[in-house]
């Protein structure tokens, strides 16, 4: 396993950027904000570590949805 190299880091730093240009009043605002607000030992998360907790709730989300669904339709269908 090779180690990550600072050009690695580029296109989720470039997604962060992307992302503060939202402007809507969702609930995925309110995730971003609290991110960015996040303070450990009085420091901020890098923009690294703040897409890379969003990349992580995305494909989260798209693996257990489906799973949660499915299991609900089981249970109705017994």
């Amino acid at each position: 396993m090779r180690g990550l190299e600072d050009d690695d880091w580029r296109p989720r730093a470039q997604a962060l950027e992307n992302l503060s240009g939202i402007r809507t009043k969702t609930a995925v605002d309110a995730l971003i904000g609290a991110l960015l607000a996040f303070r450990w030992e009085g420091r901020a998360l890098p923009p690294e570590e703040v897409v890379s907790n969003l990349y992580l709730m995305v494909i989260g989300g798209t693996e257990t949805l489906p799973k949660v669904f499915a299991g609900a339709l089981y249970q109705l269908w017994r």
